[in-house]
């Protein structure tokens, strides 16, 4: 097993854990906002977004700086960020079709 694929499974694996983290930040705001007028609802999903956003860049951050460059993992890192939200998209398309 080549030594980059490790690093870039561990990288895959803390993207991945982060984008739930998001995910997880992302939908208690919004089931936090339900009963809140209109402007408080807008204001608490901008917050969460904001937050969500800063998470996704010290992640970013942290596999670039704190391992020193380690190119696999920052790249799995990345994907790991976004895989999730494309598999809610494809599920979006496919449910809406059908």
């Amino acid at each position: 097993m080549p030594l980059w694929l490790l690093s870039a499974l561990k990288g895959l694996l803390f993207g991945l854990a982060v984008s739930g983290l998001n995910h997880f930040i992302l939908f208690q705001g919004i089931k936090n906002a339900r009963n809140l007028s209109p402007a408080e609802k807008k204001n608490v999903i901008l917050k969460r977004y904001s937050l969500r956003y800063l998470i996704n860049i010290g992640a970013l951050l942290s596999a670039y700086f704190i391992l020193k460059g380690d190119v696999p993992f920052l790249v799995a890192t990345a994907l790991g960020l976004t895989v999730s939200k494309n598999v809610y998209i494809i599920k979006y398309f496919r449910t809406r079709k059908a």
